[in-house]
């Protein structure tokens, strides 16, 4: 976890399965890294096995530190899903997902 131009940059590493006890470790790590500010988040999450339900849920109440999100994801099938989860779901922060990394970071200056 790091900002660069602005923007907060994340990445899960390869193979995880982001269950709730790995979503409440990486809100409050962030919580924790940004010490009370707040920036537009970039998340390359291209190697994320897959979200539990628990994951899910608590990570789309925790927006915490972040003014908007973007999920990188490494098909067009996850953009389609997650991007149909944030219109079902209307998250608190404007969120978006791409399958690259460019226009994720383009989209994301708007909020910088």
């Amino acid at each position: 976890m790091f900002i660069e131009d602005g923007i907060l940059k994340s990445a899960y590493f390869d193979g995880v399965i982001v269950d709730l006890e790995a979503a409440i470790t990486i809100i409050k790590d962030r919580i924790e890294f940004l010490n009370g500010e707040s920036f537009p988040t970039y998340i390359d999450a291209r190697k994320v096995k897959y979200w539990t339900k628990d994951a899910r849920k608590f990570h789309e109440l925790n927006n915490d530190g972040m003014t908007a999100a973007t999920l990188h994801v490494g098909s067009h099938v996850m953009k389609t899903i997650f991007r149909f989860y944030i219109l079902i779901h209307k998250p608190d922060i404007p969120q978006n997902c791409f399958t690259n990394k460019q226009d994720a970071l383009r989209w994301l200056k708007q909020f910088k």
